[in-house]
This record gives C-alpha cells, sequence and structure tokens, in this order.
C-alpha cells in the first residue's frame, strides 16, 4: 500500500472535561487504610502514619468501602436466591448426594443482585 492511496480525515483532539473528577495517589507513601476520627476536634489522624487526614477524603473512603461491600452483598443474596433447593441431588448411579452446577449465569446473577439493592434501597 503506497501514501497516495491514504486518504488523511481532519481529526479534532477532544478539550477535557471541565469537572472531571481525578483521584490522586501517590505510590510509595502510606496507603491511609486506617484511620482515627476525632468527633470533637473535627480531625482525622491515620492510624499507621499519624499523619492529618482530610476529612472530606476520609468520607469518601468510607462511601467508596461501603458501596462496595452492598454490591458484594447484593450478588451474593442473588446467587443464594438462585441456587436454593438446588445444589444436591442423588446420584442414580452410586446413590451418593453430589453437588450439581448452578447453570445460571453471570448477567442474570447481576440482574438480580440489582432488583435485590432496589428492594433493599441501597
Amino acid at each position: 500500500m503506497s501514501d497516495e492511496n491514504v486518504v488523511r480525515l481532519p481529526v479534532k483532539p477532544k478539550d477535557a472535561p471541565a469537572n472531571e473528577l481525578t483521584i490522586v495517589r501517590t505510590y510509595g507513601s502510606c496507603a491511609h487504610s486506617h484511620f482515627l476520627v476525632d468527633e470533637r476536634a473535627s480531625e482525622v489522624t491515620c492510624r499507621d502514619c499519624g499523619e492529618k487526614l482530610n476529612p472530606v477524603w476520609a468520607l469518601a473512603q468510607l462511601a467508596r468501602e461501603d458501596s462496595s461491600l452492598i454490591q458484594r452483598w447484593s450478588l451474593l443474596s442473588a446467587h443464594v436466591r438462585l441456587l436454593q433447593g438446588r445444589t444436591k441431588v442423588k446420584c442414580t448411579s452410586c446413590q451418593k448426594m453430589v453437588t450439581i452446577p448452578s447453570g445460571v449465569s453471570d448477567w442474570k446473577v447481576r440482574d438480580l443482585a440489582e432488583h435485590i439493592r432496589k428492594e433493599e434501597g441501597l
């Protein structure tokens, strides 16, 4: 293929959104995964390194963790609902109880998990 057969299309670079949320992480330092909250002084301190933390950042960390836990809980609840009464069956040849596969697709589990979150108001 030669360059004379190539048609250049006009491409305009996109501008970055003005209100985009950017999370900046400094690697190699403390992750501040455990923190102490002093309600009287309205201060948050890292339990591991002792650094004073921004209370809004600490609140965002808690909200992110809470959201993750709610999502995992609803997925597990969906699995339980879909598998109720269908976990074991007696083998006709050896007469032993064997675990059977659920046969439930991932999309069905995610769909039911979303329904459970709405039911629970989460």
